[in-house]
C-alpha cells in the first residue's frame, strides 16, 4: 500500500505536543514515540487515531484514507477532501465539515454529533446507520447516494426540498423519492411525525411524477393511468394525508359550487315560496354538505334532477367530512 509522509502542517506528528497519537491499531513500540521524531504512515496506520481541534482546512491528505474508528473532536475539516475514505464507526464531534467531500465515501455507523455539514457533498456515498443527530445538513448534495438507518433528533436540519444540483453534476429525478423516504423514516424513527409528513409529502410527490407518471406514459393502460391520477387525486386534495387544511378549503370550494348551482337554478323552498337568493342557496349548500337536513328548505318533486344534485352534494360531504377525520385521527393518535 502507498505510504505517505505527515509533513501537511494539520497531519504532522507533533508527539511532543500531544495533539494526536496512534493508539490501539497499530501497536507502536513506547520507547519508539519520543519528541522530533517523524512518522510515515499507511492508510492502515490511521485506524483509530484521534485528532483533536486540528485545522485540516481544504486538505486532500485523507482521501482514499481507511479512517475506521478514529475520531475527530471540534476539528476544523472545512472543504477537506474525505472522498473514497472509508468511514466505519468514525465519530465526528462538533467539527466545521462545510463543503466537505465525501464523494463515494462509505461507512457503518458513522457519527456526526452537532457537526456543521452544510453544502458539503455526498456524491455516490454509502452510509449504514449514520448517526446525523445534531447536525446541519442544509444544501448538502445527496446525488447517487445510498442512506439507510440514518439517525436524527429534534436538532437535525435538511432542506425540505434537496438539492438536486452540485457544480456540472445534477441528481436524478428518479432518486428523490428514495432519498425523502430515508429522511423519512429516520424522523419517523425519532418520533417527529411533523417534519416526517414534510419528506412523505415530497417523497409521494416525487413517485408521483418521475416515477408512475413516466410508467403511465410508457405503458398506457387503464390501470396505470387510473392509479396515477388516484395519486394526483389523493396528493392535491389532502397532501397525501398531511395537510388536513385543504380538505377543509375543498369541502369550502365544493359548497360554494353546488351554492351557485342551486341560485341559478332557483325552485329553492317550500311551495308557492321558492327563493333564487344566493344566501339561502348558500345556507341550503352547507347543511346538505354536512349532511344536517334542516328540512327548512328543500327541492319539491317537480323538481328531480335539482333533488338528486343536492343527493350528489350529500355523498361528497360525507365522503370529504370522513376524509378529514381520518387524517386528523392519523395525526393526533399517533
Amino acid at each position: 500500500m502507498t505510504s505517505f509522509e505527515l509533513n501537511d502542517e494539520a497531519l504532522r506528528c507533533r508527539v511532543n505536543q500531544w495533539r494526536f497519537k496512534p493508539y490501539d491499531y497499530p501497536i507502536y513500540p513506547g520507547d519508539a514515540i519520543v519528541p522530533g521524531v517523524s512518522w510515515v504512515l499507511d492508510a492502515e496506520d490511521l485506524c483509530g487515531i484521534r485528532f483533536h481541534q486540528e485545522d485540516f482546512y481544504g486538505s486532500t491528505s485523507l482521501s482514499k484514507m481507511q479512517l475506521s474508528l478514529s475520531g475527530f473532536y471540534r476539528c476544523n475539516l472545512r472543504r477537506i477532501q474525505l472522498g473514497m475514505s472509508r468511514l466505519s464507526f468514525t465519530h465526528f464531534d462538533h467539527c466545521d465539515l462545510r463543503e466537505a467531500m465525501f464523494a463515494h465515501a462509505e461507512g457503518i455507523d458513522t457519527r456526526f454529533a452537532g457537526s456543521d455539514m452544510r453544502q458539503s457533498c455526498l456524491l455516490g456515498a454509502e452510509w449504514i446507520g449514520a448517526d446525523l443527530s445534531g447536525c446541519d445538513c442544509r444544501g448538502i448534495y445527496l446525488g447517487e447516494a445510498h442512506l439507510s438507518q440514518l439517525k436524527v433528533d429534534h436538532r437535525s436540519r435538511f432542506d425540505t426540498r434537496l438539492k438536486r444540483h452540485w457544480h456540472n453534476r445534477s441528481m436524478a429525478p428518479r432518486q428523490l423519492a428514495d432519498l425523502n423516504h430515508s429522511l423519512r423514516m429516520a424522523y419517523q424513527k425519532a418520533d417527529l411525525w411533523h417534519i416526517a409528513d414534510r419528506f412523505l409529502y415530497h417523497e409521494r410527490t416525487a413517485s408521483r411524477k418521475y416515477i408512475r407518471w413516466p410508467e403511465a406514459m410508457h405503458h398506457a393502460t387503464p390501470k396505470n393511468i387510473w392509479l396515477w391520477l388516484k395519486d394526483w387525486i389523493w396528493g392535491w386534495a389532502s397532501g397525501y394525508g398531511t395537510r388536513p387544511t385543504r380538505l377543509v378549503m375543498l369541502g369550502m370550494l365544493v359548497s360554494l359550487l353546488y351554492a351557485v348551482l342551486y341560485a341559478a337554478a332557483g325552485g329553492l323552498g317550500k311551495a308557492g315560496d321558492q327563493t333564487h337568493d344566493f344566501i339561502s342557496a348558500l345556507y341550503f349548500s352547507f347543511t346538505t354538505f354536512a349532511t344536517l337536513g334542516y328540512g327548512d328548505l328543500s327541492y319539491s318533486a317537480e323538481h328531480p334532477w335539482l333533488r338528486l344534485l343536492s343527493t350528489s352534494e350529500a355523498w361528497a360531504g360525507a365522503i370529504i367530512i370522513a376524509l378529514f377525520v381520518a387524517v386528523m385521527a392519523r395525526k393526533i393518535l399517533r
